[in-house]
């Protein structure tokens, strides 16, 4: 927002709440900015966004890091939620996930994957799965919607978005834990990182 012109303690208000994974937290965050009549919601996840949108029907609220705002029954479609929702998505094709897998592990016949029931994004992932997200550029996608509705338009008027680009990651500790083999051409184009591996 910054970028266009909105800044904090110049034009700009921000109350950052953290609901700390507690559903009731998020619950009673989300009642109390509706109480005290905030002219925006920013609402990071699923259980976020699902709590403020059952507390209000008139505040906009821009979503973001929801794999699938439709079927969380956050909006009618990704291209007009039909209410006052807009935001950001992180869902992926599974396609650009497998294409990786095949490169760097060609031979590999079955795949596992663990996943919560209770939570629709883990359900949408084993649908669905995902590739690398920038979750800054998600936000900041984020933050040029709220700008807009700033500017007047309504949430209805924009689109739920997909980042376009998705940013390859390659954990070198990990690939080498597993004896995988990173061809170079993958190398060459991926942000590496270390640790996490235990």
């Amino acid at each position: 927002m910054k970028d266009k012109g909105y800044e904090e303690g110049k034009n700009l208000k921000l109350d950052v709440q953290n609901a700390q994974n507690q559903q009731g937290t998020a619950n009673t965050i989300a009642a109390n900015f509706v109480s005290n009549k905030v002219d925006m919601i920013l609402a990071i996840s699923t259980p976020s966004a699902q709590a403020t949108y059952n507390k209000t029907n008139k505040i906009p609220i821009l979503i973001t890091a929801v794999t699938d705002p439709v079927g969380a029954g956050l909006a009618k479609s990704m291209d007009s939620s039909g209410n006052n929702v807009t935001g950001t998505s992180d869902n992926v094709p599974i396609d650009k996930q497998f294409d990786l897998l095949k490169q760097l592990i060609p031979d590999a016949k079955k795949v596992g994957v663990k996943y919560n029931t209770a939570e629709k994004n883990s359900q949408v992932q084993v649908d669905v799965a995902t590739s690398g997200i920038d979750y800054y550029q998600l936000g900041y996608e984020t933050g040029l919607k709220a700008v807009e509705i700033i500017n007047g338009k309504e949430p209805k008027d924009l689109p739920i978005t997909l980042l376009e680009e998705m940013e390859l990651i390659i954990n070198t500790d990990a690939v080498k834990k597993l004896n995988i083999t990173v061809p170079s051409d993958i190398l060459e184009k991926a942000d590496t990182v270390t640790g996490g591996v235990k």
